[in-house]
């Protein structure tokens, strides 16, 4: 099965995303009115990089940061590992496993993200 496949099957929603430029405090809110675990950053509609609930608590809170005036491009993670929706999916896991993410981005063949995966919508897969 493609990634594509997949995320049409787990019929995912929007690109839960927030600006680079936007607030730390922002970001957290967000993940919070949605319940998830990781917010896309974007810059002028790319991937710029990608944040999490522990980035916040470590990155942000753990060194004393006011989360209000503090930018999201501060904390967050600049190296993301993708995978494309042309991949496998086997290849995903495999990519989540290596790394031990929970999250991986899926970005299309010009680099643009079009989806979320995580280990936990794959394992519902395989199980089923």
């Amino acid at each position: 099965m493609k990634v594509a496949d997949f995320l049409k099957q787990k019929k995912s929603g929007p690109i839960h995303s927030v600006n680079a430029n936007e607030s730390a405090a922002e970001a957290t809110s967000r993940l919070v009115q949605k319940n998830i675990g990781v917010l896309l950053v974007l810059d002028g509609g790319k991937l710029a990089g990608i944040i999490s609930e522990k980035d916040i608590v470590l990155e942000g809170l753990g060194k004393s940061l006011d989360l209000a005036k503090t930018p999201v491009s501060k904390l967050m993670t600049q190296r993301v590992v993708t995978c494309n929706d042309g991949d496998r999916l086997a290849e995903a896991l495999a990519t989540l496993c290596v790394h031990s993410f929970r999250h991986l981005p899926v970005v299309d063949s010009k680099g643009l993200p079009v989806g979320m995966i995580s280990d936990r919508d794959v394992i519902e897969v395989l199980v089923k």
